[in-house]
Formats: C-alpha cells, sequence, structure tokens
C-alpha cells in the first residue's frame, strides 16, 4: 500500500484518462495505491473473475454511470477477497533484499515528483 500526494510543480498533469478503468489525477492530490506480484493471483481466478465482471455487465446493460460503479466495486471486492486468502503466488516480499529493492523503487521519486507518507511491503 502506498499513500502519495501528487506535487502540484508537475509540468504535466493529467486529469482523466481510461485504460481498464477511469483515471482521475487531479493536481495535489491524495492517492492510495495497491501494486501486487505478478502471479500472485492464478489465471484460473483472474479467467473466472473477469467472466463474473462480463457476466455484470451483461445483466445490468446500463449507462448509468452509478450502475457502472457499483458493479466495478463488486468485482474490485472479489479481487480483494482472492488477494487476502493469500494461499497461492509468489513469495519474493519474504526476502528482506528483494523487499529492499521495492523500497528502494518507492523512495526513487519521492520529493521529486510525488511526496510519499507512507507504504507498507507485505508479502
Amino acid at each position: 500500500m502506498v499513500g502519495l500526494a501528487t506535487r502540484p510543480t508537475w509540468n504535466i498533469v493529467m486529469n482523466f484518462y481510461r485504460r481498464k478503468l477511469p483515471h482521475w489525477q487531479p493536481a495535489g492530490a491524495q492517492y492510495f495505491i495497491t501494486y501486487r506480484l505478478a502471479g500472485s493471483l492464478p489465471r484460473k481466478v483472474i479467467q473466472e473473475l473477469q467472466l463474473l465482471r462480463e457476466q455484470f455487465n451483461s445483466e445490468e446493460k446500463t449507462n448509468n454511470l452509478s450502475e457502472q460503479q457499483k458493479i466495478q466495486r463488486k468485482v474490485f471486492q472479489r479481487y480483494e477477497d482472492a488477494l487476502d486468502r493469500g494461499n497461492t503466488g509468489p513469495t519474493w516480499l519474504n526476502s528482506s533484499a528483494v523487499a529492499g529493492v521495492v523500497k528502494e523503487a518507492m523512495h526513487y521519486r519521492d520529493s521529486k515528483e510525488y511526496d510519499l507518507f507512507a507504504y507498507c511491503i507485505m508479502s
């Protein structure tokens, strides 16, 4: 988990863009970011969750933003539940050397492009 605040002095401020999820990035805002290791969820679980998202979307068939957000929350919660079980995946972050590399990466742009308030590295 990472707590960040963007520095208002950035030359480029991207307010909104969309990949798989919409991203809002107002200047000076605070962010909560979660990363996970590749392989922390088996492909089968990811495929099941993708099918679930498609099922929710086809059942709702709505252009209503609040309904779409509810679907996103339901699917996100299922991902979180699968990650919380933590019974699969790599355990590289158990190694203090690997965790140290992650820590250095988190601090690399601290006070340059963002202010890092807090983070937690969990295996």
